[in-house]
């Protein structure tokens, strides 16, 4: 009788063991299947108010043109020298605008350590070549408004990693000196 009870004790562990495995990595897969539902729904959000938005679009218009860009830099310019007490309606709105796209930056900054690196949220919606549009020194009143402003977006897009990139793209974020090293 007692080497049934002892059987009975080992094969139950033994069932209680492979149970718990087959719970583990049930609780395991949904985990992952959660992980990537969400990145796909961040992803899509992002990508709904990066390229979807009118706002948004249009401030893109402003970094990729350079005449459509003089009228922004004329706002830059009078918004870092003089506050906002000396703007006009239409410079407000400007700038509003510009916060519009900034904060969409931002928020990918924000989220995008959060995820794993092969869902660099970055990387998948091109952002490094926008936020580099910004921070390019020959636009140097729009940089230091995203400096002054939004300093985590400044940080992220003032990295040694993020000046490589950058340079691919065909942006100066840094200055080269004489001696043909890389100043900021």
């Amino acid at each position: 009788m007692e080497t049934t009870f002892g059987f009975i004790d080992t094969a139950s562990k033994i069932v209680l063991g492979i149970v718990g495995l087959v719970i583990s990595w049930a609780v395991y897969r949904q985990t992952q299947e959660r992980a990537e539902e969400t990145w796909i729904r961040t992803y899509a959000d992002f990508h709904e108010s990066f390229w979807n938005d009118p706002v948004v679009h249009e401030v893109r218009c402003w970094l990729a043109y350079p005449l459509a860009y003089k009228p922004l830099k004329a706002t830059l310019i009078k918004r870092l020298a003089q506050g906002t007490r000396e703007l006009q309606q239409e410079e407000y709105i400007t700038l509003d605008k510009l916060d519009k796209y900034l904060n969409t930056l931002l928020r990918a900054v924000t989220v995008n350590p959060e995820l794993t690196r092969d869902r660099d949220l970055f990387v998948a919606l091109h952002f490094k070549y926008w936020l580099s549009a910004c921070l390019d020194i020959r636009r140097s009143e729009l940089r230091e408004y995203v400096g002054r402003f939004y300093e985590p977006l400044y940080e992220f897009g003032t990295t040694p990693e993020f000046y490589k990139a950058a340079e691919q793209l065909g942006f100066q974020l840094q200055e080269i000196s004489k001696e043909g090293t890389q100043q900021e």
